[in-house]
């Protein structure tokens, strides 16, 4: 459906949740609900907590989690090209086979920024 809507799906491996936002949405929804737990907890009670956390969840909130795991991927990518670098005799250009600079002084200075 992805494709035909002319999306591209990359998939990344399972074990980089810190590249997937949802997996920080998803935990602070759950950490939300969680919270709420009790021993007379039904699963009619957690469905009705579930819908309430995500109404209740703010978009910055959302938008920290993208900004986050968007600023792992550019350290990952940074990492893979240093690897590959040291890989390649070095012929004194800068940037990647895509003429991207990899320095990390074009980095988002939200990466600076753990707070989700």
């Amino acid at each position: 459906m992805a494709n035909d809507a002319g999306h591209d799906l990359i998939y990344s491996p399972l074990q980089y949740l810190d590249l997937q936002p949802i997996e920080t949405v998803w935990a602070i929804v759950k950490g939300d609900v969680g919270r709420q737990y009790t021993t007379e907890t039904t699963f009619k009670n957690v469905l009705v907590r579930l819908k309430a956390a995500f109404n209740n969840l703010q978009s910055h909130t959302v938008q920290s989690c993208i900004r986050k795991a968007n600023c792992n991927l550019r350290k990952l990518h940074e990492h893979v090209q240093q690897t590959e670098d040291m890989d390649e005799p070095d012929d004194g250009d800068s940037s990647d086979s895509n003429g991207v600079n990899s320095s990390s002084e074009d980095a988002d200075s939200s990466c600076d920024d753990n707070s989700v």
